[in-house]
């Protein structure tokens, strides 16, 4: 994503032409007319089959012909056992698992980017009020910059939304994009929410077992048919589409689910998911340099009416639009996101010097100091005391923290974009594994600080045996990454699942028109 995603997945969601696996989508049973109907067996021409019999006739017949019976009936060898424990390891623990075959796609750096992203969120919610050195440094504070991984999550959806719809629009292809139009509007919610809910019901597993109580609201009941009757309707609330309380950023007064705080950004994602698709359906028959020009002028104007997240979608388009014009090359495809490698132009130094500026720019931007001083280590005041000497003075609180960091994340991915030699930490096999995990740290980070540092490693370790708060913070660090990774290598196992079962959902409801 787009894989994700804040959290769309490149490969796996916006893909309209990938490989058919998990439930079945095509029918290999056809009903024969002729056979005898136990109702009607005296006029067996007479007999139609009815379209639920048909259905569910398919299912099992799929269901029987695709079972391997002879790996159940077998008896299981010493070697099938080891490699299905070695299969149900991690991937993390495999790291043969993390070499990458054939070369990622050119756009293949967005997924390890926003892994990167949500593991930056992670530490910035477990670490940050240590106030290691670091974080008051420019550039170095942008390693645990929260409110920054959030703008940079929509900048990268905002992309990876529109990037397959502006290359079937690009080479003028009217069926592929009412296709994908349909096909992502339809199967955008059921994306988000349906890997939301699964991680609503692991912390709702936390809750019951007394290691997590949901943040600051204290969420466990005694009774467990009244809790599991709160968490639902806490997640029917949740998921309303139309609540006037999305804003962009977090407030305690904004649409968010008591169970999981960071799914704040879910409804955020989805409305901004769906202002993309409307205006690509709007402008996609308009000249590209027209659309350019008119989404430039929509991302000023989301700024003077402070909706900078929308803003940060757009921004996220017109990189995609940006990087089409300069690569032509990827509109040959004209498929998804491109899974094969493209071969870099040849780039003079000046090219070079300039995207890389563009660059540690963005990089600057997202490490801005918090709320409360201008200062950021060598650099002093300068340039953050001029530079928010120019915000408008009507912005909120909210609007403050996020505007300049929407230009950061916009500038950080169009330096990425122009200069691909930046992306080459990105395509590593462990970059793009963190990648595919994005959502899975994301989702579960929270409930697992609670768990492990707060109900056991900082009581009954660190300040049982009297470690300060700087190397003795190290040994729970560890442990938290190991059980974050591990937990949410499982967890993409079953998001990949819920992908598989959006599209299976979708070819069952889509009706095949005919071409006229």
């Amino acid at each position: 994503m787009a894989k994700s995603d804040p959290f769309l997945y490149t490969r796996l969601e916006d893909d309209e032409n990938g490989q058919q696996s998990g439930i079945p989508l095509e029918d290999q049973y056809h009903d024969d007319p002729n056979l005898l109907s136990i109702h009607n067996d005296a006029n067996p021409q007479s007999y139609t089959p009815h379209p639920h019999s048909s259905f569910w006739r398919n299912i099992s017949n799929r269901l029987l012909s695709r079972a391997n019976w002879e790996t159940y009936t077998r008896q299981p060898t010493v070697y099938d056992l080891k490699q299905a424990l070695i299969q149900a390891l991690p991937r993390l623990y495999r790291p043969a698992s993390l070499r990458i075959e054939s070369a990622p796609g050119p756009t293949a750096y967005l997924d390890a980017l926003r892994g990167y992203a949500a593991w930056n969120v992670f530490l910035a919610h477990g670490y940050k009020d240590y106030h290691f050195w670091y974080n008051h440094q420019p550039f170095l504070s942008a390693l645990m910059a929260g409110e920054a991984m959030v703008s940079l999550f929509f900048v990268i959806s905002g992309y990876v939304l529109s990037y397959r719809l502006l290359v079937y629009s690009r080479t003028r292809s009217s069926e592929k994009v009412l296709l994908g139009l349909a096909s992502s509007t339809f199967r955008r919610g059921m994306r988000l929410y349906g890997s939301t809910t699964v991680a609503l019901f692991a912390a709702l597993i936390l809750v019951r077992l007394g290691l997590y109580n949901g943040g600051k609201w204290p969420v466990y009941i005694e009774s467990l048919s009244s809790q599991l009757y709160d968490w639902f309707w806490t997640l029917v609330y949740f998921c309303n589409p139309f609540a006037n309380t999305i804003y962009g950023y977090y407030t305690e007064g904004g649409l968010q689910n008591k169970y999981l705080g960071p799914m704040w950004t879910i409804p955020v994602e989805l409305r901004g998911s769906m202002v993309i698709f409307i205006y690509i359906a709007a402008t996609c028959k308009l000249h590209v340099y027209t659309r350019v020009a008119l989404t430039c002028l929509l991302i000023i104007v989301c700024y003077i009416w402070i909706a900078l997240y929308i803003a940060e979608f757009f921004m996220g388009m017109l990189v995609a639009e940006i990087a089409l014009l300069c690569y032509p090359e990827r509109l040959a495809a004209a498929v998804s996101l491109p899974e094969h490698g493209t071969k870099l132009q040849q780039q003079n130094v000046t090219s070079k010097c300039f995207w890389t500026l563009v660059f540690i720019v963005g990089l600057f931007l997202l490490g801005q100091p918090d709320s409360d001083t201008n200062a950021l280590g060598i650099f002093g005041d300068w340039p953050w005391a001029f530079l928010r000497s120019w915000l408008p003075g009507y912005l909120g609180f909210g609007d403050r923290t996020y505007w300049y960091l929407g230009i950061g994340s916009f500038f950080l991915v169009l330096g990425l974009e122009m200069y691909p030699t930046l992306q080459a930490p990105l395509r590593y096999g462990w970059s793009q594994y963190v990648g595919e995990l994005s959502f899975g740290i994301y989702a579960l980070h929270v409930p697992l600080l609670v768990a492990i540092i707060g109900h056991w490693y900082e009581v009954d370790v660190r300040q049982a045996y009297g470690w300060d708060k700087g190397w003795g913070v190290l040994p729970g660090a560890l442990i938290m990454h190991v059980a974050v990774f591990t937990c949410a290598d499982y967890f993409n196992r079953i998001d990949k699942r819920i992908v598989r079962l959006g599209r299976w959902v979708q070819e069952q409801c889509f009706e095949q028109w005919d071409k006229t």
